[in-house]
């Protein structure tokens, strides 16, 4: 008998999934698709002071979330990858803020968001698209910027598609 809730079945389970869920008018931590969508991204948002703005503004958020993540899970393990991944986005926050002093001569600090809600299967699907947006949004980014501020877009890329990878692990274990 075949199993209802296996992997390749996994496209149907989250249409079942997503349909009972509310649906977000926008995502928990969104990165600019435009600059994913191969435009260049000096176009899209401007200068490299207003892009590294808005890739600390994404930091911001995503620790927020990875931290209410951590506080949700009740697994030891569980609990220590969140605050792991929450401290990566925040040493990728410090690092572009420390880029956007030494581009502008000004600090750019952040309000934390609003409380994160939802369960945690959304927010780890949330967590999981946004990764995935925001390393083609880095990568993009990376190919229009000077060539400091690119090494540093392709190093955080690279872990965004490691995160992805590890928040798509765990959504294999906690669906089936």
């Amino acid at each position: 008998m075949e199993n209802p809730y296996g992997l390749e079945n996994l496209d149907e389970v989250w249409k079942r999934v997503s349909a009972l869920s509310e649906p977000q008018t926008e995502h928990v931590y969104a990165p600019v698709s435009s600059a994913s969508e191969g435009r260049d991204s000096a176009a899209v948002w401007g200068d490299d002071k207003t892009v590294l703005g808005r890739f600390i503004e994404e930091k911001q958020k995503a620790v927020c979330v990875y931290k209410t993540l951590a506080s949700k899970c009740g697994g030891r393990r569980e609990r220590a990858a969140f605050r792991k991944l929450s401290g990566e986005e925040y040493a990728h926050l410090k690092k572009l803020q420390r880029f956007y002093f030494l581009l502008t001569g000004d600090s750019y600090t952040t309000t934390p968001p609003k409380q994160v809600t939802g369960s945690v299967l959304t927010l780890l699907r949330g967590m999981y698209l946004a990764e995935t947006e925001s390393e083609s949004s880095y990568r993009a980014t990376a190919a229009a910027s000077s060539r400091k501020l690119s090494a540093v877009y392709e190093a955080i890329a690279a872990d965004e598609a490691r995160h992805a990878s590890e928040l798509e692990r765990m959504l294999e274990k906690v669906i089936g």
